[in-house]
C-alpha cells in the first residue's frame, strides 16, 4: 500500500512540473501548422444531433469525495523582479524586450519558461555585472519557486490517495 502511495505521488507530482513546463513558441500544433491532420470543412461536419450513448451501470452505493485542497499558483509574489526590471531598464530595445518577456512569465507563474528565456539571455547578450547578479538572483527564486510548487503539489497529491484509502 505504502508503494502504491509512493508511486501515485511522484506521477502526481511529475504530470504537475511537466504540465508546468510549456513552450512558448513551437508548442503544439495547430490545424494551420499541422500538415499531418486532413483538413476538415463545414461540408464534413454532419448537422445530425448526436445522441447519447450511456452505458447501463449497476446501482452502487454513493461514496463521499472530498476534494482535495488546490495548489495555488500564488508562489507568484515569492519571485521578485524589480532587482532585474531596474537593472535592464536603460538597456537596449532588445534586450529589454527579453527581460520583459520573462518578467512576463513569471508574473503568469511560467517559471520554467522564464529560467529557460533569462539562460538564452544571459548567453546571447553581453551584460553587465549588475545585470548579470540580477539574472542570477531571479533564476535560482524561480528555480525555488518551482522546486516549492512541485513539493506542494506532492503533499497534495499525498493527502488525496490518503482520503481516497479512509
Amino acid at each position: 500500500m505504502k508503494n502504491q502511495i509512493t508511486i501515485l505521488t511522484v506521477i502526481a507530482a511529475t504530470a504537475f512540473v511537466v504540465t508546468g513546463c510549456n513552450k512558448q513558441n513551437g508548442g503544439t500544433p495547430t490545424a494551420s501548422t499541422d500538415t499531418t491532420a486532413p483538413a476538415i470543412t463545414n461540408a464534413a461536419v454532419s448537422t445530425a444531433p448526436a445522441t447519447p450513448v450511456v452505458p447501463a451501470v449497476a446501482e452502487t452505493p454513493a461514496v463521499p469525495v472530498t476534494p482535495a485542497a488546490p495548489v495555488a499558483p500564488a508562489a507568484a509574489a515569492s519571485v521578485d523582479t524589480s532587482k532585474l526590471e531596474a537593472a535592464f531598464q536603460s538597456a537596449e530595445p532588445a534586450l529589454k524586450g527579453a527581460v520583459d518577456s520573462a518578467v512576463t512569465a513569471i508574473k503568469g507563474a511560467d517559471y520554467s519558461g522564464a529560467v529557460a528565456q533569462l539562460q538564452t539571455l544571459a548567453g546571447k547578450y553581453q551584460l553587465t555585472d549588475d545585470q548579470q547578479a540580477a539574472v542570477k538572483d531571479v533564476i535560482a527564486s524561480a528555480q525555488k519557486a518551482i522546486a516549492d510548487l512541485a513539493g506542494k503539489a506532492t503533499q497534495a497529491a499525498g493527502d488525496a490517495v490518503k482520503s481516497l484509502t479512509k
